[in-house]
């Protein structure tokens, strides 16, 4: 905290209030913003009483936007220097704190807290929650043994030593969600990758469900029955029986001896009804979501996506040739590099550093507002797909923590997007980080979750035929048999 004690003298008392009350004007609005988001978005759906855990949701949502409106703040030069600089400083340090303690302590001891009240892990939970911390703490700070993030003789109580780590694990986070977006969107866009479905799909696909679940509950009645009156006389008297009867003796000695003769075993088959129950029921509606996405794609609105899906796969794929391009070249600021490529191709006469100052206001906007996009949706995914396996309050913390630490690695990030004169503050700040390093980390991963999910991608569009194919074979010859 030397730092911030270092930046507040150098600040006028009225710069400082005309500052703080700027910032936490506009902290206040981003705080009201991720409470509302968690409110309607994930309150909606899931029931989160401690108020604890919604206000350090918000309010990691807030220090999160105020990363972003200081680097803002740096491009178009408001507020003097030093007040940024102080900012700067107070506001990483909340995040960081925020990040490292506060929420992976809260959270197991929010885990521990739904314990038994008898369990020793409840009457334990403080002295269980610190050794836990401890354990994540030296797992962190060892992260940066193989990675040269920075200088080696710093505090730990620094910027640097914080950030550092926590880019590791954020660039990590934001490279295979951007390769996997990079490769996902454009197949998700363009309508030339839409599975042809047709109604007479949807219909088929229909009553293969509907067949389906009553031959599922049929058999589950004919196992209980012949279990409670059947099975052991059928087994008496399996010699002397008709063919018939041997066949049906057959079936029920087969069933049995697949389950074990106690009352589990019901509810192993049962489980596994709901689960071919439910995976039938989400084929269904994949198809529906489909058909609706081929409705959609002959309307106006559908044609003009279409060709901003063309223009968003042009964007993808430069930002895989730059990616290799960086990755052979080490080249870093693509915005000035970018703009005097295009003024020495084409002979313009441009003030670049004017030009450089508008394009990263723009090229920061942009990365804001669909990083921010991108991570909400991805958590809404998450929250959905966990909610019924963990609590709700501890989801939302990890939420949170994964929220912080990737913006954090968004502010890395960032430097090495903008001119070195409107990043020189979080150069400051930032200390000797070694940005090149991040920068080459994302490339590789990017590319290495680019190539993997296309592979994935194109495996399971295989696959999926397939299926598509078999289901409609097979729905065909059950329609014939009932007929």
């Amino acid at each position: 905290m030397a730092g911030v004690a270092a930046a507040l003298a150098e600040v006028s008392f009225r710069s400082l209030v005309t500052s703080f009350l700027l910032i936490s004007a506009s902290q206040v609005l981003f705080f009201a913003m991720g409470w509302i988001f968690f409110m309607e978005m994930l309150y909606r759906d899931y029931d989160v009483r401690n108020r604890a855990v919604r206000t350090l949701f918000a309010a990691t949502f807030a220090g999160a936007c105020t990363l972003f409106e200081l680097i803002i703040f740096e491009i178009l030069d408001v507020i003097n220097r030093p007040c940024r600089l102080l900012h700067w400083k107070l506001n990483l340090y909340f995040m960081l704190t925020n990040v490292i303690v506060v929420l992976p302590l809260y959270q197991v001891y929010i885990y521990l807290l739904g314990c038994h009240p008898k369990s020793p892990l409840y009457h334990h939970r403080v002295k269980l929650s610190v050794f836990a911390w401890s354990i994540w703490f030296y797992c962190f700070w060892k992260i940066s043994n193989p990675f040269p993030i920075g200088s080696e003789h710093v505090s730990w109580f620094s910027v640097e030593s914080g950030i550092g780590r926590v880019g590791v694990i954020g660039v990590t986070l934001m490279a295979i969600l951007s390769g996997f977006g990079a490769v996902n969107s454009p197949y998700s866009t363009l309508f030339f990758f839409l599975r042809k479905v047709t109604a007479t799909d949807v219909m088929l696909a229909e009553r293969k469900l509907l067949q389906t679940v009553e031959m599922l509950y049929s058999k589950k009645k004919k196992l209980l029955l012949a279990r409670e009156r059947h099975a052991q006389s059928l087994l008496q008297h399996q010699s002397s029986a008709s063919g018939m009867s041997r066949f049906m003796t057959r079936i029920v000695s087969s069933i049995q001896s697949g389950f074990a003769r106690d009352d589990a075993n019901i509810g192993v088959l049962q489980t596994e009804i709901d689960a071919l129950s439910t995976m039938l029921f989400v084929d269904l509606d994949d198809l529906n979501v489909e058909f609706q996405r081929v409705h959609f794609s002959y309307t106006w609105k559908g044609r003009y996506y279409n060709v901003l899906g063309h223009f968003f796969s042009i964007y993808c794929l430069w930002k895989v040739l730059t990616s290799t391009i960086n990755i052979l070249f080490n080249r870093v600021d693509p915005v000035t590099h970018s703009l005097n490529m295009v003024v020495h191709w084409f002979g313009l006469e441009l003030d670049i550093e004017v030009w450089s100052q508008q394009l990263s206001f723009v090229f920061v906007g942009l990365l804001v507002v669909f990083s921010i996009r991108g991570l909400l949706l991805n958590c809404m995914k998450f929250f959905r797909a966990y909610s019924h396996t963990l609590s709700p309050d501890n989801i939302v913390l990890m939420l949170a923590q994964i929220m912080g630490i990737y913006f954090l690695s968004t502010v890395l990030m960032l430097r090495m997007s903008v001119p070195l004169q409107y990043g020189s503050i979080m150069t400051e700040v930032l200390g000797h980080i070694e940005f090149n390093f991040y920068t080459r980390w994302f490339d590789v991963i990017f590319l290495v979750a680019a190539v993997v999910s296309a592979i994935i991608i194109v495996v399971s569009s295989q696959y999926q035929k397939q299926r598509d194919q078999e289901s409609l074979m097979w729905t065909k010859k059950t329609s014939q048999l009932h007929l």
